[in-house]
């Protein structure tokens, strides 16, 4: 079951204000759920704790705040549990009316080149899905060319952290294909 945690990140101790509407409506629309909000201090920090020193040492590398970002979300899901969404994500619908009986949650969207992103997802703790991803992450960070700018697709950042999750729970689905536990929602 996925717990009843929503969980956002941003690089400073609070969130910039123009954001605040999007923030406001994951809370207002989700009162049963608890709000979490960590800066870079506190994700490092949660990496450090949680993770072994090589991941740890491997996520204090990596040079970009968004690629970071892209394995604490992972990281504190797989902990956790809970959802992960950025902040600049809006709450439509309250959680309980989508989440229903899942244990992994997955945001689709067509124009990506495998359609699986990673803005907003949810799982419970430990789910095997996340954990490939983190895997994943690893694999491209051990790849002597994580940060070459000639990838076929995406940025080198893109690479990284969203084709990572993307490709980790791709392998987790076609190594599962009869786990009704897992949901993809189009963004459309």
């Amino acid at each position: 079951m996925i717990p009843k945690l929503i969980w956002q990140t941003y690089k400073t101790k609070k969130p910039p204000e123009e954001l605040s509407i999007f923030i406001k409506s994951w809370i207002e629309k989700n009162p049963e759920y608890e709000w979490y909000y960590m800066d870079d201090t506190k994700c490092e920090q949660f990496i450090k704790e949680h993770f072994s020193q090589q991941f740890y040492d491997m996520y204090q590398s990596l040079p970009y705040g968004v690629m970071k970002s892209d394995a604490w979300r992972i990281a504190i899901i797989y902990i956790y549990g809970g959802i992960y969404t950025d902040l600049d994500t809006e709450c439509i619908v309250p959680i309980d009316d989508w989440i229903k009986n899942y244990d992994l949650i997955v945001s689709y969207e067509p124009a990506t080149e495998n359609g699986i992103v990673n803005f907003t997802f949810a799982a419970c703790p430990k789910h095997p899905a996340l954990l490939e991803c983190l895997n994943q992450l690893v694999v491209r960070y051990n790849d002597e060319n994580y940060l070459d700018k000639k990838f076929k697709t995406g940025t080198p950042i893109q690479n990284f952290g969203q084709n990572a999750f993307a490709i980790g729970i791709s392998n987790y689905i076609q190594s599962n294909p009869n786990d009704e536990g897992v949901r993809m929602y189009s963004i459309e």
